[in-house]
């Protein structure tokens, strides 16, 4: 997909949702399989349960659109993502060199479950979940480690970025490293402020990371997050 053709279809997407007035999709903290913890030396996010329920309070979402904990497998993510007008990932994300089951590097870790003993969802999960089915979401929030990276290809990085821009989503806000979990909360608490104030994605974005940096003034902190799409 060439940085051209990107734009081309975010801007016909942004158009279709126009007027949406979906709800929402927070996923906090999920319950992380020990299999993949010890692999990967995962720890629990209570910064990012924190940030999934203040967000949940800044968008007026209902306790059915949060997943927190073990509640946040594939398959209760599955069932709400085409639902929603906004999609909020809160927790790990991984770049691998050899995935187990996809030829695309990259997955954000959910709950595990009984058909997902892993929780791993994979970029071919976001592919295969949105092949028929288009996203109904005007913006994806994937606020983990290392969303906006991936496999470099003739015409850009193919991770779990390119997936949900290839599923429908206009708009993401991704990370290009791994990202601290307290200050990621502030971060993406004043985002949503902002954005919920101007309904400008580019101009929140810029506002939380100079109201961050203000209290975490080490660039790590706060200046992984990038903006893919409409603004």
């Amino acid at each position: 997909m060439p940085p051209r053709f990107s734009l081309a279809l975010t801007q016909e997407r942004q158009a279709q949702l126009n007027g949406s007035d979906s709800g929402a999709l927070i996923v906090g903290n999920p319950t992380l399989s020990p299999e993949l913890a010890d692999e990967h030396k995962l720890e629990t996010l209570e910064g990012a349960e924190a940030e999934a329920t203040a967000i949940q309070t800044l968008l007026r979402a209902s306790d059915d659109e949060v997943l927190l904990g073990d509640a946040a497998t594939e398959q209760a993510v599955a069932d709400r993502i085409h639902s929603a007008r906004y999609l909020h990932f809160a927790t790990h994300g991984l770049l691998l060199d050899k995935p187990r089951y996809s030829t695309i590097a990259g997955l954000l870790a959910l709950a595990p479950s009984p058909d997902d003993e892993l929780g791993e969802f994979t970029v071919q999960d976001i592919l295969d979940l949105t092949q028929d089915a288009p996203l109904n979401a005007e913006l994806v929030v994937l606020s983990a480690c290392q969303t906006g990276t991936g496999e470099i290809t003739s015409d850009g990085a193919f991770g779990l970025a390119r997936a949900f821009l290839i599923g429908g989503a206009p708009s993401l806000v991704v990370s290009l490293r791994d990202v601290p979990d307290d200050a990621t909360k502030d971060l993406m608490t004043v985002f949503y402020t902002e954005l919920l104030e101007t309904g400008d994605k580019a101009q929140a974005l810029r506002q939380a990371m100079l109201t961050t940096m203000a209290e975490y003034p080490d660039p790590l902190a706060w200046g992984a997050f990038v903006l893919i799409g409409q603004p």
